[in-house]
């Protein structure tokens, strides 16, 4: 079903920034009703290879989709945030609660506008990293496994140094 779904998303007779605002827009419907991790398990198997299919970066859709799950968790009527906040905050009903939430919504859509229309921005960290790296080449081709003390072993190549650049193909 993802797959279908997927496919479907993609043959639709739009550019593909048309396709990226209808996937913040579900995004962000969802995000009303169902908590982050939820949307996240659900929707992203099929977001992601629609990503993919129109040339976005995965990098790029991660960082949309965490300031979209951020959203979410401040958005009424099922925003977990404000339920937090009602029980910290004594004598505040819900509505209150609700609107002073909306003034944090409003700078997060803005983000998501600027980081749709430049997405160089979410990835020019993860971009200049292989070139930072590029120093300690001799150690990472010198030994195969990077053990530190209280942390898992990695397997290392010159693009892949930490859990976060796992299958990261980005040529320096």
């Amino acid at each position: 079903i993802p797959q279908a779904m997927s496919d479907l998303l993609t043959s639709l007779p739009l550019p593909s920034w048309g396709i990226m605002i209808i996937i913040n827009l579900v995004l962000l419907l969802l995000g009303m009703f169902m908590d982050p991790g939820s949307i996240i398990v659900i929707v992203i198997p099929i977001f992601i290879k629609s990503i993919i299919a129109l040339g976005y970066d995965p990098v790029w859709f991660g960082v949309i989709v965490t300031i979209q799950s951020e959203i979410a968790a401040i958005t009424p009527p099922v925003g977990f945030n404000l339920f937090v906040l009602k029980n910290v905050t004594p004598g505040a009903n819900m509505r209150v609660i609700s609107q002073g939430a909306i003034v944090f919504v409003i700078p997060m859509l803005i983000c998501i506008a600027i980081l749709t229309a430049f997405p160089g921005i979410a990835t020019a960290f993860s971009d200049s990293v292989p070139l930072l790296l590029l120093p300690l080449r001799g150690l990472i081709e010198s030994r195969s496994v990077l053990m530190l003390p209280g942390l898992p072993t990695f397997r290392l190549s010159y693009y892949s140094f930490s859990p976060l650049l796992l299958n990261s193909q980005r040529n320096c």
